[in-house]
């Protein structure tokens, strides 16, 4: 049976900003039994956060160890298929993974975005959903040689579109998710794996 590997993005600059506030606001437990400061917490990250964040300093080192450790693992795979979510974050994460992989001489990786592959919410500033950028626009912007780009809406339309509540699609489109994952495990060798 093939090898499904779950790769969570790394800090991203909206994890280390959150973790930053808590801190200007006294700190964990201080946040943890004062409902006004969680509140305070709360509207100062939505006021500062950004819709698509990058890694911050600390998410670049984290995703370089990622990379040398999958890369190191030294998995007699026949193939290896890296999906990342249009993401910023998991871009910048997926990048070091792929460029170790290739580096550690991994037969046959293909490395696919797919826009349907995101947490709820998607892009959102300020309570209201943004468009993403388009796969022409994420291929400029990252050092990754896609193979494939999955579930993009049309070349000159970013990937998110939200309509109403971002969240009121995040079952369904798990439920998808699922089931692509399920079809890509099964069209591979025993010997394949996904790494996500």
């Amino acid at each position: 049976m093939p090898l499904l590997q779950l790769v969570r993005h790394a800090e991203s600059a909206n994890n280390a900003l959150y973790n930053e506030i808590i801190s200007e606001c006294g700190g964990a437990a201080a946040v943890a039994s004062d409902p006004s400061l969680q509140r305070r917490v709360d509207e100062e990250e939505a006021r500062r956060r950004s819709s698509d964040p990058p890694l911050s300093a600390r998410g670049l080192e984290q995703a370089a160890r990622v990379g040398e450790h999958l890369a190191g693992e030294n998995l007699d795979c026949a193939s290896t298929l890296l999906v990342c979510s249009p993401m910023r974050r998991a871009l910048l994460t997926a990048a070091p993974i792929a460029r170790g992989l290739k580096g550690a001489g991994v037969a046959n990786l293909r490395v696919e975005c797919h826009a349907q592959y995101f947490e709820a919410g998607g892009c959102h500033e300020g309570g209201r959903a943004l468009p993403g950028r388009t796969f022409q626009q994420i291929c400029g912007d990252h050092p990754l040689d896609f193979d494939a780009a999955e579930c993009f809406p049309s070349p000159d339309r970013g990937w998110y579109s939200a309509a109403g509540a971002p969240e009121s699609d995040a079952q369904p489109r798990a439920e998808r998710m699922c089931l692509w994952i399920t079809e890509r495990l099964a069209a591979l060798p025993d010997t394949g794996r996904v790494i996500m």
